[in-house]
């Protein structure tokens, strides 16, 4: 780590530090729930690899990719809910926006996903 990270870094674990945690606070929900305390721990989780092991890095990355696909989801007319779980993944939510905006003869698999008239 260079010495220009130094002082961003004790700020930012002075930060994290400072804020009470309850048992639901840094789950994935809340970081859902919370996009600038999401976006200041993914700046800090991926600037520095021993804050990248702490869980809450994993709950605010998972947070974003849901937070994503939802967006992702919206944009294409593909709910989520309609994929099955475990391809709710924004490429997989992508790949079906591209194939819903095909022609129903031209979609492949994941036409079956696609709103009912579209």
């Amino acid at each position: 780590m260079t010495a220009m990270h130094a002082p961003s870094l004790a700020l930012t674990l002075s930060l994290l530090a400072a804020v009470p945690a309850t048992a639901a606070e840094f789950d994935i929900p809340w970081f859902e729930a919370n996009p600038t305390a999401r976006a200041q721990w993914l700046r800090s989780c991926r600037d520095d690899t021993r804050i990248a092991r702490d869980a809450r890095c994993g709950n605010a990355e998972i947070a974003e990719n849901r937070v994503h696909a939802r967006r992702l989801g919206a944009q294409s007319g593909v709910r989520s809910g309609q994929l099955p779980p475990a391809f709710e993944t924004p490429m997989l939510l992508d790949a079906a926006r591209v194939a819903c905006a095909r022609p129903p003869a031209e979609r492949g698999l994941l036409g079956r996903y696609c709103p009912r008239g579209s």
